[in-house]
């Protein structure tokens, strides 16, 4: 910065009172001068007489730490040292060139703790104390004292077994409350507060000096391996008088013993479907993932440790697999109340190659995921048989699939018929859609009644367009050659029965809703059979259902793997299990050949399968009498359940009843009525409700299962598919009556209108007098208006006459005449106010009646309605 070498008195003007830290400050205008400004931004706490001093905080331009920052007076003229005040050198600025940003540290003494102090800052760089050129700012504010209290903020944190907290932030403030420092002679450790046995919290900071609050506060993190709450504490050292906080740490407990069945992963591409379906080691252990899989997640059941974290260390260093640029990351959940959680891993991108391999380890969960490149493993098609008609076409469809079960795209396919009529037909390539799949058109044009062998189909599926071959389907499927285009016809047997029989009864072939959302006969035939014998070996197979029954493929037994449609092959074998009571229609098509049957779903009548229930209550109920209310027990499926006890159902009466014990028990509805005995004052404003619950009787029923879970008591899902048990519920009725009260409310009506009645007589009784008055003033006024005029003209008489005397007199009578109209009018005037006024009452009057009268007709309705009822 160039100096004249000339020096002035600036005068500072339009200086701001700002405040930081609970510290206030003012700050000067920038300074004006060319090349290097200053401007202030704000001022930490300063303890008074300490040695680290106040935080100036500045914006600045040029290149400020070319001179020398010194202090000065704030009128920039005058000493900073003042009888009130001792301003300490400046320390060594620190400046960010990025974001022209700084800040200095400054001693400050006052007269008093809390005193004000004020000066100014320049940068001097001709060493000629501050010119007009020169950087500077005006900076003021007050002094803390010593520290007189500490605070830790927040004052509770939650945290892992062996996890750091976020910040605990340390606050030092003096007596009055403001921010405030330590000096070279003090100290702050964090600790546990109770280590008199083992050392169970490990902090990251351990003591703290004057420089490292140089703004008051500190921050300090925690961490335990041992579950349980943990007091901390923040106290100083080598103060006259040492003070302390103390804040808690609670860590949850680590979850332990999680094993494969607890365990699925779900990332994009995987060899794990569903809990438990690898292993963690062993031969075929561990989890393979695609290799452009950036994200693994495992999802975790485990009811054992509900409410537990699990820490799960990722590790990569034998393949250099990399997490943010670490070669190990540890990822923590909590688990839910019911042990249910996700851990999400995400490794680098540019880190996995095929062939790397993550160790994972942490809560009983230890395996590896290694990373495979795509490969193209199976093209399946949409059927293992096609039909066609002579010199017809099929469409079959075909999914390019890799290691993982999931669709391959960018590459391309031809198909192939081989050994048949067509033998040696081959297609161009075509690309598979963004699900993997392609469907050719494949035309016969060889078939004969005399010659139609059947071909194979494959296919072969190539790199791209003129890519090379990656991978041959031999004989994926066959297509069979008909002169209609039909399959064979088959049979259909339900249960062993073929329905198409006249002795056939839908009746005797059931089963009883799926209860358990297993079959394993617990409660009865639980599945209805249907095998098909004949037609065309291999052809496609629908098997759909109606009436909320669903099919299952051959092997599967729970109400989970179950849809209203089912697909596969001529020669497979399903299973129809039911859910709702009731009959449902079974169709089954194969190669344009239909077969339909009816079977039933009966009842179970079991007490056993109770799970869900509901309550209505009455309309309306009158006061005195008894109310019904109505509770319907059902299964998990809506069926009802008969024979389940009333008080099994646990009533609880509330408001202005009594509960009434009857003992009855569930109908064939599934309906049960609860009776309750109204209060005999009870009014309209009164409140009558009713809560049920279902008592489970010992893991009897299914009564306060959760969802997925046949009883109460399970503790692993044994019952997929499963809504969550309705054990509760509460209804109130709406509209409580009371006769005597209805009664009581038609007299007050009656006597209401009765009032009005005869306040409706008397306003009109008034109404006509003031309309008597009414007419009588204007009458009046005509008389005097008539009395004028003759005076009028005996005045014009005497006039002619001349006789001043006759004049006079005439005069004085016209006067009076003039004078008795004015007053009629007057009184005419008055008389019409009081005929509106009365006419006003009578209309008010009129509208109290009406609603009077509209009130007694509807207190009568509504004691007609409830003596109707």
């Amino acid at each position: 910065m160039n100096s004249s070498g000339i020096k002035r008195g600036l005068a500072v003007s339009a200086i701001s009172a700002l405040a930081v830290a609970g510290v206030p400050f003012i700050a000067s205008p920038a300074s004006a001068a060319s090349g290097d400004s200053l401007t202030f931004t704000s001022a930490g706490p300063v303890r008074n007489g300490g040695s680290v001093g106040a935080k100036i905080s500045f914006k600045y331009t040029g290149d400020v730490t070319d001179g020398t920052f010194m202090v000065i007076g704030s009128d920039l003229t005058s000493d900073a040292d003042t009888p009130t005040q001792t301003i300490g050198t400046p320390g060594a600025v620190t400046v960010d060139p990025a974001t022209k940003t700084g800040y200095v540290f400054v001693p400050v003494t006052t007269s008093a703790d809390g005193a004000s102090y004020s000066f100014a800052i320049y940068e001097d760089e001709g060493t000629a104390g501050v010119q007009a050129n020169e950087a500077r700012m005006v900076v003021s504010g007050t002094t803390s004292g010593v520290p007189a209290s500490v605070v830790i903020s927040p004052d509770t944190q939650t945290a892992p077994a062996g996890t750091y907290t976020d910040d605990y932030t340390v606050t030092l403030k003096d007596s009055s409350g403001r921010v405030t420092q330590l000096d070279d002679d003090g100290s702050l450790t964090p600790e546990e507060l109770d280590i008199s046995s083992d050392v169970n919290v490990v902090l990251s900071e351990d003591t703290f000096v004057a420089d490292d609050m140089p703004v008051g506060t500190a921050t300090f993190q925690a961490k335990s391996l041992t579950s349980g709450s943990h007091t901390l504490t923040a106290e100083t050292a080598y103060l006259d008088t040492d003070v302390s906080d103390t804040a808690l740490l609670n860590v949850l407990a680590a979850a332990s013993g999680i094993d494969e069945s607890m365990v699925d992963f779900v990332t994009g591409a995987d060899n794990w479907d569903g809990y438990g379906d690898g292993t963690f080691t062993g031969p075929g252990g561990g989890v393979l993932v695609r290799s452009d899989q950036t994200s693994i997640q495992l999802a975790i059941k485990s009811p054992a440790n509900a409410g537990k974290t699990v820490s799960l260390t990722a590790d990569g260093g034998l393949n250099d697999v990399t997490f943010g640029g670490a070669q190990t990351k540890t990822y923590v959940t909590t688990l839910d109340a019911n042990g249910m959680g996700t851990i999400t891993i995400t490794p680098d991108a540019a880190s996995i190659d095929d062939g790397s391999t993550i160790d994972l380890d942490g809560a009983g969960i230890s395996t590896t995921v290694t990373f495979e490149d795509v490969a193209v493993t199976e093209a399946e098609a949409n059927a293992t048989t096609y039909i066609s008609a002579y010199g017809g076409t099929v469409s079959p469809t075909v999914t390019v699939l890799d290691q993982f079960g999931d669709p391959v795209t960018g590459v391309y396919v031809t198909a192939e018929r081989t050994g048949g009529a067509n033998t040696g037909a081959v297609t161009s390539r075509m690309a598979v859609n963004a699900a993997g799949q392609v469907t050719f058109s494949l035309a016969d044009t060889k078939a004969t009644a005399a010659s139609h062998v059947t071909d194979n189909l494959s296919f072969h599926v190539y790199a791209g367009m003129l890519g090379s071959s990656i991978a041959d389907f031999p004989n994926v499927a066959t297509i069979v050659y008909t002169a209609d285009g039909n399959g064979e016809d088959f049979s259909l047997t339900v249960n062993g029965t073929d329905p198409s029989t006249p002795t056939y009864d839908p009746a005797t072939v059931f089963a009883y809703p799926l209860a358990d959302a297993e079959i394993n006969g617990t409660y009865g035939a639980e599945s209805i059979a249907l095998a098909m014998s004949g037609g065309t070996s291999g052809s496609p197979v629908t098997v759909s259902v109606d009436g909320d029954a669903l099919v299952l493929k051959s092997g599967d037994t729970s109400l989970s793997d179950g849809a209203s449609e089912q697909s596969g092959s001529m020669g497979d074998s399903f299973t129809i299990v039911g859910t709702k009571v009731g009959t449902a229609t079974v169709t089954v098509t194969s190669a344009g050949v239909t077969k339909t049957a009816v079977v039933t779903i009966k009842s179970a009548g079991d007490e056993d399968v109770a799970r869900n229930v509901t309550l209505t209550a009455p309309a309306k109920a009158e006061a005195g009498d008894y109310a019904t209310f109505t509770a319907t027990v059902t299964d998990a499926f809506g069926n009802p359940i008969e024979g389940f006890e009333e008080t099994d159902l646990n009533p609880i009466v509330t408001g202005a009843a009594e509960y009434v014990t009857d003992s009855d028990e569930t109908d064939a509805d599934g309906n049960v009525s609860i009776r309750v005995k109204i209060d005999s004052d009870a009014t309209s404003s009164s409140m009558v409700g009713m809560s049920v619950t279902g008592d489970d009787l010992g893991n009897s029923n299914q009564f306060g299962a959760a969802a997925d879970r046949e009883l109460a008591s399970s503790t692993t899902d044994d019952a997929v598919g499963l809504t969550e048990s309705m054990d509760t519920a509460t209804a109130s009725v709406t509209d409580v009556v009371n006769i005597a009260e209805l009664e009581q409310a038609v007299a007050d009506a009656q006597a209401a209108v009765t009032v009005a009645e005869n306040d409706l007589e008397a306003a009109k009784a008034e109404r006509d007098v003031a309309k008597v008055t009414f007419q009588e003033a204007v009458a009046k006024v005509k008389r005097q208006k008539a009395a004028v005029t003759t005076a009028e003209h005996k005045l014009a008489k005497a006039k002619k006459t001349g006789n001043k005397m006759k004049i006079r007199r005439a005069r004085r009578v016209l006067q009076r005449k003039e004078n008795l109209l004015e007053n009629a009018i007057s009184q005419r005037k008055i008389a019409f106010k009081k005929l509106v006024a009365a006419r006003i009452v009578v209309k008010n009057a009129t509208a109290t009646l009406e609603s009077a009268q509209a009130d007694l007709d509807a207190a009568q309705a509504a004691l007609d309605e409830a003596n109707a009822g």
